[in-house]
C-alpha cells in the first residue's frame, strides 16, 4: 500500500501546474543570477574566486535551500490536509490502510516532486555558465574567465547540501501541515521559518565557539563558512568541499533531528475524523425543559431599517467581527510574536553607528521598527486572502450573500477589520519603541514623532498594500492564485528596480519621508512625499471601486457574469466616486512627473550615486 500511496502522491503533483510553476521560477531566478549582473546569490564570487568554481556553485546551492523554503512549505504542508479540504478524510481512514503507508506514503511522494523541482537550481547553474558568454544583455562576460565545465561540481552540493536541506525542511513542514490541519500555518511557516532562521543567524554570529555555532545552524550556512574560512583561492577553484569534519557532523545532527519529527508526526498523528484530545469532554445532562404551549408564542415583528446610516452600523460591527476573529488566530500571534523578537534582537545593535555607540534617539528607533514593514507585508497578503474566502471556506457565502446588505458593506468591513488589525499592531511598535529606549537608559521618548512616522509612513504603507491585496484577491476569484500574483508582484517589481527601471510612477507606493533631524525634521521630503502617496492612493482606490464592482456574490463566478452584474453595480454614487479617484490619480502622477522630469532631471539611483 505504501508504494500505491506514493505512485499516487507522485503523479497528482506532477500533474499540477503549480509545480511547473514553482520549477520555472526557480530556474529563471537562478539563470538570471549567474547570467546577468542585475541578480546575485551569495556574493561570494570575485577577484581570484572564480564564478563557476566548485566552492562558489556550493555555496549558492545552500542559500538557494535556503529560500526554497517557501516552496517546501507549500508542497509539503499540503500532503496530509489537502484530504480534509475535500472532505475526503473520512474515506481514507475507513480502509485497511495503515497509519504507517498514509503518512509516509504522503511524505516521500511529495518529497520526490520537491526533489525534482529543486533539480531546476543546478540545472540553472550548468546551463547558465555554459551559455552566459554568448547572451547580450551582460557585457562584462567577455572579460570573466571561468573554470573548465566540470558536471560533478554541480551534483556533489545537490546531493550533499541540497538533498540534506530538503528532507529537513520537508519534515518540518509535513509535520506541521498534518498536525495542525491548517491552510494558514502552511502557507505561513516557511515564512516564519526563514525569519526566525535570519534572527538566529544573528544570534550565532556572537557566539565565540565556532563548533557550537556551527552545530545550531539547520541549513549548513556557518558549518559551510566556518569549514572553508582558511581556504585558499586556489583550493575554492580547485577542490570540491567534501563532506567531512563539522559539516558531517551538522548534517548527520539535523538529518538526526528531522528523523525523529517524523517519528513524533506518526504517533501524534491522529488517524480518525475528529482528533483525540488529552481531556475527555464530560458529557452535559439533558436538562428537562417544560413543553412550550403553542398558543402562548409570540412572534415578534421584525424592524427592518435601511438607509446609509444602517449600512455604516453593519460594517462596523462586520470588521469588528474580522479583526477579534484573526487577532485570536495562532498564525497571527505566531508571525507578530517572530517580528516582535526580530525587533528585540535588532534593539542589541542599532545603537552602534560606524563602530560608535550613540544614543537610541526616537529617529533611530524609528529607523530599527521600519524592519517590521515585511511582517505588515506578510500579515497584510494572507490575512486579505483569509477574509476574502472566510465565507466561501466555511460554505455560509450564499446565505450571507442572500442578506439585505449593500454590495460595497462586506468588502468594506473586511477592509476596515484589517485596517483595525494594522493599527493595533502600529501601536504595539510604538510600545516597543518606548521599551526599547527606556531598557537603553534613554527617556526622551519624543511620542509626537512616533505617532507622526506611524501615521504617515507606515499607514499610507499598510493602506496601500491592504487595498492591492485586496484587488489582487477579488480578481484572481482563487485565494492561492492571489498569493502566487503577489508574490509574482514582488519578484516583478524586484526585478524592475534592479533593471534600472525606478522611475516613482512606476514603483509602487514610491515615496518615503527620509530620515528626521533635529534641525531639519523630515526636511523637503515631506512634499514629494505627500504628492507621490497621494498619486498612489488615488490608484488603489480606483482599484478598491473595482473590486467593489467585481466581487463575487452568489454562485456564479465566471468573469463574464461578473461584468454583466458589475454594470448593475455602478450606481451614481459609486461611479462618481471611481471617476474622481481616477481623475485625481492622472492629476497627481501628471504633476510628479512634470516636477520628476520637466522641471528636474530624472536619474536613477546608479546614475545618482555616479554623479556624487
Amino acid at each position: 500500500m505504501l508504494k500505491e500511496i506514493i505512485r499516487f502522491e507522485f503523479f497528482y503533483r506532477k500533474n499540477r501546474p503549480a509545480t511547473y510553476i514553482y520549477f520555472g521560477i526557480l530556474f529563471l531566478l537562478c539563470f538570471a543570477a549567474v547570467t546577468s549582473k542585475y541578480v546575485t546569490i551569495g556574493g561570494i564570487a570575485g577577484g581570484q574566486i572564480k564564478e563557476n568554481s566548485p566552492y562558489n556553485l556550493a555555496f549558492m546551492t545552500i542559500i538557494m535551500t535556503f529560500f526554497f523554503t517557501f516552496i517546501a512549505s507549500a508542497i509539503m504542508g499540503v500532503a496530509v490536509l489537502r484530504d480534509f479540504e475535500h472532505k475526503t478524510e473520512s474515506l481514507m481512514f475507513s480502509t485497511t490502510m495503515s497509519k504507517f503507508d498514509y503518512l509516509f506514503g504522503r511524505f516521500f511522494g511529495s518529497f520526490i516532486i520537491m526533489v525534482l523541482i529543486y533539480c531546476s537550481i543546478w540545472l540553472a547553474f550548468m546551463t547558465g555558465y555554459s551559455i552566459g558568454k554568448f547572451l547580450p544583455w551582460d557585457p562584462s562576460w567577455k572579460e570573466k574567465e571561468m573554470l573548465a565545465f566540470d558536471a560533478w561540481s554541480y551534483f556533489q552540493p545537490f546531493i550533499v547540501w541540497g538533498i540534506s536541506n530538503l528532507f529537513i525542511q520537508g519534515a518540518i513542514f509535513f509535520a506541521a501541515g498534518a498536525l495542525s490541519r491548517s491552510t494558514i500555518v502552511i502557507y505561513t511557516q516557511g515564512i516564519i521559518l526563514f525569519v526566525l532562521y535570519q534572527v538566529s543567524d544573528t544570534l550565532l554570529s556572537d557566539i565565540d565557539n565556532k563548533t557550537l555555532s556551527a552545530m545550531l545552524d539547520p541549513f549548513g550556512v556557518r558549518a559551510f563558512s566556518i569549514y572553508t574560512e582558511y581556504w585558499t583561492p586556489a583550493q575554492k577553484n580547485s577542490q570540491i568541499v567534501p563532506l567531512g569534519g563539522v559539516l558531517l557532523w551538522n548534517r548527520l545532527v539535523w538529518c538526526g533531528i528531522a528523523l525523529l519529527i517524523l517519528i513524533g508526526t506518526y504517533f501524534s498523528f491522529s488517524f480518525n475524523v475528529v482528533r483525540n484530545t488529552l481531556f475527555k469532554r464530560k458529557n452535559k445532562k439533558e436538562e428537562v425543559s417544560e413543553k412550550i404551549k403553542p398558543e402562548l408564542v409570540k412572534i415578534p415583528s421584525a424592524m427592518q431599517f435601511s438607509g446609509f446610516a444602517t449600512s455604516l452600523s453593519q460594517m462596523w460591527t462586520q470588521a469588528r467581527f474580522y479583526f477579534r476573529m484573526v487577532i485570536r488566530e495562532v498564525p497571527f500571534i505566531a508571525i507578530a510574536f517572530v517580528g516582535v523578537v526580530q525587533i528585540i534582537v535588532d534593539s542589541f545593535y542599532f545603537d552602534k553607528m560606524y563602530g560608535t555607540s550613540s544614543y537610541p534617539i526616537t529617529a533611530n528607533v524609528i529607523g530599527m521598527l521600519d524592519g517590521f514593514d515585511m511582517f505588515f507585508l506578510i500579515i497584510i497578503v494572507f490575512y486579505s486572502g483569509e477574509l476574502i474566502w472566510k465565507e466561501r471556506i466555511s460554505n455560509i457565502h450564499l446565505i450571507i450573500d442572500a442578506t439585505p446588505v449593500k454590495d460595497w458593506v462586506n468588502l468594506s468591513a473586511k477592509f476596515i477589520g484589517m485596517m483595525l488589525i494594522n493599527l493595533s499592531i502600529m501601536l504595539l511598535l510604538i510600545l516597543m519603541g518606548v521599551l526599547v529606549q527606556a531598557a537603553h537608559g534613554y527617556f526622551n521618548f519624543e511620542l509626537s514623532l512616533y505617532f507622526k512616522s506611524m501615521f504617515t509612513s507606515t499607514l499610507s504603507f499598510v493602506l496601500l498594500y491592504t487595498l492591492l491585496s485586496f484587488f489582487v484577491q477579488v480578481m484572481s476569484n482563487n485565494k492561492f492564485i492571489g498569493f502566487a500574483m503577489m508574490f509574482v508582484f514582488f519578484l516583478v517589481t524586484f526585478f524592475l528596480g534592479a533593471a534600472g527601471i525606478q522611475h516613482p510612477l512606476f514603483m509602487f507606493g514610491s515615496g518615503r519621508l527620509g530620515g528626521y533631524s533635529d534641525m531639519n525634521k523630515f526636511g523637503h521630503f515631506v512634499t514629494s512625499f505627500s504628492w507621490l502617496k497621494l498619486y498612489w492612493l488615488s490608484m488603489v482606490v480606483v482599484f478598491f471601486v473595482l473590486s467593489v464592482v467585481l466581487s463575487v456574490r452568489g454562485s456564479e463566478s465566471l468573469m463574464k457574469t461578473r461584468l454583466k452584474v458589475g454594470k448593475l453595480r455602478l450606481t451614481k454614487p459609486v461611479l462618481t466616486f471611481g471617476i474622481f479617484a481616477l481623475i485625481s490619480t492622472l492629476l497627481t502622477g501628471c504633476y510628479v512627473f512634470y516636477n520628476t522630469n520637466k522641471i528636474n532631471t530624472y536619474q536613477t539611483r546608479e546614475e545618482s550615486e555616479k554623479n556624487r
